[in-house]
């Protein structure tokens, strides 16, 4: 069983669920992402949360961490971009077009339905699930960082760095680049 499979198979809800994403991961075009991007990418959240949030009691940081992960589900796949780039709250460029068109009343046939265009994507999906399988690792350390006031020490450095990475998996950190904060 792969890093993704145990991933699903420990937090997904019910075993369709569990079905349903272990299928769509099988698709040779659905690439997850690594243990590097979904770590960037919850470090910056949680460091986004800290600056807009004073957490000072087990208790808050205990609610906020029940809920961050879904926050994870707001973002989308762009697939013509690399790395922690990848992921993005706006639509891709790809489905601006679509939805424009839509509007405009062209006619769009593809293989994903409609209704699925703003559905989480299954890498998005196992995004979500690498934040639960983090927060859960790491709850008593990051616990400390927002409680303890040490949350204005770089995250990425103490989380990804120091813990969850190992030097070769943290190829991702070398290469990122800061988001807009409009885009958190």
């Amino acid at each position: 069983m792969t890093f993704y499979a145990i991933i699903i198979s420990a937090y997904c809800n019910d075993n369709n669920d569990q079905k349903e994403i272990l299928d769509r991961l099988k698709n040779p075009d659905v690439i997850p992402p690594t243990k590097c991007e979904a770590c960037a990418i919850v470090a910056r959240d949680l460091s986004k949360v800290a600056s807009s949030k004073r957490i000072k009691d087990e208790m808050t940081f205990i609610e906020m961490s029940e809920e961050f992960c879904k926050t994870m589900l707001q973002y989308k796949l762009h697939k013509e971009k690399v790395g922690v780039e990848r992921f993005n709250k706006e639509d891709s460029a790809t489905f601006k077009t679509l939805k424009s068109m839509k509007e405009r009343g062209v006619k769009i046939i593809m293989d994903l339905p409609e209704e699925l265009w703003d559905e989480p994507s299954a890498e998005v999906s196992v995004l979500k699930q690498q934040c639960e399988l983090i927060l859960s690792t790491y709850e008593d350390e990051l616990q400390e960082w927002f409680v303890e006031a040490k949350a204005k020490d770089d995250l990425t450095e103490i989380l990804c760095k120091q813990r969850y990475l190992y030097k070769s998996e943290r190829e991702c950190l070398d290469i990122q680049k800061p988001m807009p904060k409009d885009d958190l």
